[in-house]
């Protein structure tokens, strides 16, 4: 019996550590890859995996958040990584995932061949590699090839490109930051062209739009109020104004003021048929039925269906 019992305990210690083996319990993979801009990281792996993939992420300037691969390693029962060089990921960074085999990647959430239906996928979950292992990994602090990326001379175009891959890729918060900073220089600053800009359904390139649609995002409503207020002042033709000043007041479940707003935005277009005054006056429509005022309602629902040029079609 006593040498069962032993048996048993031998063989689960064998287990336990068999378990813990190959496994750096101080590297916590506690966000996506983008929250690591001018980091080593370490990407999860899958449970069957031996080997971790570890290299740079940075941001190129025309593409955005990019993701340089170094190798992959092992991790001994010491704790010593060891270098396995050679081996192409098979991790997913983009939603076509055209370049899977360059060896900088694209990561993007989504697609950006347009429309309102673009594909998103889940981004893989990263850590930042322990600076002790650099060596053993035959890496430096920071890569001598990154410098040419940080190089810029203009500085509003760099505040609002880093903001859009930000904000598109990370979260709110880190691209209102860059953002701020180009609104509080160039408020009606036209902004450049982004991948992301072409998977809108609305065209949300310059500050305000970028800017304000964040506030809206992140239910600063009174910020996107003020700004998109100044915004139409500055440019009353620009309808996308109207939409995201719209998409506040429903935030703030000010249904007269969205209505209000779509009213004047329909004042902007002078053509009897379009896809824009036909959702501004399906916005109408809702806001009276939150109102409780089914006759407005419906009237405006009917609206929507005579100035859309497709009746028939599903928004």
């Amino acid at each position: 019996m006593k040498r069962l019992i032993l048996l048993i305990f031998v063989c689960f210690a064998a287990f336990a550590k068999a378990q813990t083996n190959g496994v750096d319990t101080a590297i916590k993979f506690d966000h996506v890859i983008t929250a690591y801009e001018k980091h080593w990281v370490v990407l999860k792996k899958p449970d069957t995996a031996l080997y971790y993939t570890f290299g740079y992420v940075y941001i190129q300037s025309d593409k955005g958040f990019m993701f340089k691969e170094a190798g992959q390693f092992e991790i001994d029962q010491k704790n010593q990584y060891i270098l396995r060089a050679g081996k192409k990921d098979k991790y997913v960074f983009s939603a076509d995932n055209a370049d899977q085999f360059a060896p900088a990647r694209v990561i993007r959430l989504r697609d950006t061949i347009g429309g309102m239906n673009s594909k998103q996928i889940r981004l893989p979950q990263a850590a930042v590699l322990p600076s002790k292992h650099f060596k053993e990994l035959k890496i430096e602090d920071e890569p001598k090839w990154i410098k040419p990326y940080y190089t810029y001379s203009d500085t509003l175009e760099h505040n609002y490109r880093w903001g859009c891959y930000h904000n598109e890729e990370t979260d709110f918060t880190v691209g209102i930051i860059y953002w701020e900073k180009v609104y509080k220089i160039s408020p009606h600053y036209k902004g450049v062209k982004v991948p992301m800009d072409n998977a809108a359904w609305i065209n949300h390139q310059g500050i305000e739009m970028k800017l304000g649609s964040a506030y809206n995002s992140t239910k600063q409503y009174d910020k996107a109020i003020v700004l998109f207020k100044d915004a139409i002042r500055n440019d009353p033709t620009n309808l996308g104004f109207y939409f995201e000043l719209g998409a506040t007041y429903r935030g703030k479940a000010d249904w007269l003021g969205a209505i209000d707003v779509y009213k004047r935005g329909l004042d902007q277009i002078k053509v009897d048929k379009s896809e824009f005054k036909s959702w501004m006056a399906g916005f109408i429509s809702n806001a009276y039925t939150d109102l409780k005022n089914d006759e407005e309602s419906k009237k405006w629902r009917a609206k929507s269906l005579e100035y859309s040029p497709c009746p028939s079609c599903v928004y």
